[in-house]
């Protein structure tokens, strides 16, 4: 088991089912980003937006099947 983080929409109050994992934080933020401005229409986000997303993180478990 490896650790990865996690993040959705919903995570930061927004009604979408849209969940990403990634083995880093720069990763999860590349996912939401791109996720973000082709189904959100957001695209460009501050630091405001991105400190939110960074303290929404959670930590999950992932076996080597990325399970």
């Amino acid at each position: 088991m490896t650790t990865h983080y996690a993040l959705s929409c919903r995570d930061l109050g927004i009604d979408c089912d849209f969940e990403t994992t990634g083995s880093n934080l720069k990763e999860v933020i590349r996912h939401c980003a791109e996720h973000a401005a082709k189904d959100h229409g957001i695209k460009a986000f501050g630091q405001e937006l991105y400190l939110k997303r960074r303290s929404h993180l959670r930590t999950v478990e992932v076996d080597a099947r990325g399970r």
